[in-house]
């Protein structure tokens, strides 16, 4: 099985816009305790099994990625959620991380949230969950 989700995690670290706004603050699963916001999560939710197909002789698949940004307002959070995604679309027929060929990512929408529970914080954080269709192979 295919590291997609770390490739992903690997990638926002290594661009240049997104760590002049969340330095490394880039996370796969969930937000460690008493994190320094902005910062972004990369998980893959459960979805049923893609089928496999073919893309020049290479067998492929899509994988469902979510972005979440986190920040301390809703215009930051949806600017960020969208430097995200204009990022990750960029992304043809190239090595993300050894073993990850991404073909191509497609854009699978978003929605926005409010959290008031973060530990260790009174703070309100502003999430936009940005979804991402990631073809890749198998």
């Amino acid at each position: 099985m295919k590291n997609v989700t770390g490739a992903i995690v690997a990638y926002l670290k290594a661009d240049m816009a997104i760590t002049a706004l969340v330095s490394t603050r880039v996370y796969r699963g969930k937000l460690p305790p008493s994190v320094t916001l902005p910062a972004i999560c990369v998980t893959k939710p459960t979805i049923p099994a893609r089928p496999i197909k073919s893309h020049n002789g290479l067998k492929t698949t899509t994988t469902r990625v979510q972005c979440t940004s986190y920040t301390s307002t809703d215009e930051a959070a949806d600017n960020l959620s969208e430097l995200i995604a204009d990022t990750l679309l960029k992304v043809r027929e190239r090595h993300l991380t050894l073993g990850v060929y991404v073909i191509r990512v497609d854009d699978g929408g978003g929605t926005t949230d409010r959290l008031t529970e973060l530990e260790n914080t009174d703070d309100e954080i502003w999430l936009y969950h940005h979804d991402l269709i990631v073809e890749h192979n198998v």
